[in-house]
């Protein structure tokens, strides 16, 4: 048994992933063994195998000889009734724009400095299935009261990509706050970083509604 902890992942994440910040990360990728990723495989090549001497039993050539088909007795349908059925139908028919499709993962290798790097690939989600984290333990810094130095180097660790401290910040002279200033985070971190504080503003304003 190697314990191997989840920051480990991040930091030796593949060179394809060295733009992505650690909450992307957690929101689309994830560790897993090799020894899964072909047992899948394995087991959607069986099924498509099977699935396909299904149809070659159920359709065979045989099967499609026009005697064997129809027959004088069949029962003759109009063509201008199969039309109005047709018609009728169309009304019960509606477009699933959300219908069940085989997912997109990309499997990429972890660096080789990971402890778990020939045993182990990383599973990139596509964006669309992206996961929301759930923070638990201590509660995440305010962005308007508090430690602001603390504040910085947490959104920066979270929303900057890093694989040492040195990623986060030039030097010791440089403070937390000026690196916070100096990073350009995207539109969509920003808008998460303000949705951080939503559960602060809201328990401000529940302590003045009781005041």
């Amino acid at each position: 048994i190697m314990g191997v902890s989840p920051v480990e992942d991040y930091v030796h994440r593949p060179l394809d992933l060295e733009s992505m910040s650690l909450y992307d990360w957690m929101c689309l990728c994830e560790r897993s063994s090799d020894s899964s990723a072909h047992s899948g495989r394995a087991r959607d090549e069986h099924v498509d195998e099977h699935d396909t001497d299904d149809d070659e039993r159920e359709i065979g050539t045989g099967d499609l000889d026009g005697d064997s088909c129809c027959s004088d007795d069949d029962v003759q349908v109009d063509p201008d009734d199969l039309e109005d059925a047709s018609d009728s139908l169309d009304r019960f028919i509606v477009e699933d724009d959300d219908s069940p499709s085989r997912k997109k993962i990309r499997r990429l290798q972890f660096s080789d400095g990971h402890p778990m790097h020939a045993t182990h690939h990383v599973r990139v989600r596509e964006d669309t299935d992206r996961h929301v984290p759930n923070f638990v333990g201590g509660l995440l810094p305010r962005k308007d009261k508090g430690d602001r130095e603390y504040y910085c180097a947490a959104m920066l660790t979270l929303f900057k990509p890093w694989r040492t401290g040195h990623d986060l910040k030039q030097d010791a002279l440089t403070s937390w706050d000026q690196a916070f200033q100096n990073h350009d985070f995207s539109d969509f971190h920003e808008k998460i970083m303000s949705n951080f504080n939503l559960r602060y503003e809201c328990l401000d304003a529940r302590d003045d509604y009781r005041a």
